[in-house]
């Protein structure tokens, strides 16, 4: 009886074994998630920072769009600002022609960024001629002023089942710093 129980015991601590070293790659992976979470945060923090030094919408654009570059290592960062809610020589203003409406319409509608791959003509409409060899997109709605538009050469960098925690906190930022400069909006 004795000699029956040993290789059930035997299959059981391979089984808690095997299961220890799952869990061991569980923890080491929640850990890489937090350090770079902890990152995340660092450069935001910084970014916010710089958004609330910004004294005017000139250098807000600029300090946006070098530390998304920068510090983030997003390839291509465009501002999509609407003709009548702010005037902006380093925003592109948006002349919304067919391709560019029904994105806006769905990011504006769920105030939520839209992150994922578009298609070519969608690219096109949004990042103009920078869109050469952008896989994917984060669209970040500014509430009723326009978008934060962001691309990347890699495919995987933006997808639609992301986590979009930071994007939505960046949409508010922005949004808010963009109120900090109504005597430059267009009238």
């Amino acid at each position: 009886i004795l000699l029956s129980r040993a290789p059930l015991v035997e299959r059981q601590v391979a089984l808690l074994r095997e299961q220890n070293q799952e869990y061991k790659r569980s923890l080491q992976e929640l850990i890489e998630i937090a350090r770079e979470n902890d990152h995340l945060n660092h450069l935001m923090h910084e970014l916010t920072l710089g958004i609330l030094e910004a004294p005017n919408l000139e250098l807000l654009v600029e300090t946006v769009q070098q530390a998304l570059h920068c510090d983030f290592e997003i390839d291509v960062v465009v501002f999509k600002l609407f003709d009548n809610a702010i005037d902006s020589e380093k925003a592109n203003s948006v002349d919304v022609d067919t391709d560019l409406q029904a994105i806006l319409a769905e990011i504006l509608f769920d105030e939520k960024p839209l992150c994922g791959q578009l298609d070519s003509d969608s690219i096109s409409a949004v990042f103009k001629e920078q869109a050469n060899g952008i896989e994917s997109t984060a669209l970040i709605p500014l509430s009723n002023k326009g978008i934060l538009a962001l691309g990347s050469f890699d495919e995987n960098r933006f997808r639609a089942n992301m986590g979009a925690v930071f994007l939505s906190q960046l949409s508010e930022l922005i949004t808010r710093a963009l109120d900090r400069f109504p005597e430059e909006q267009a009238t």
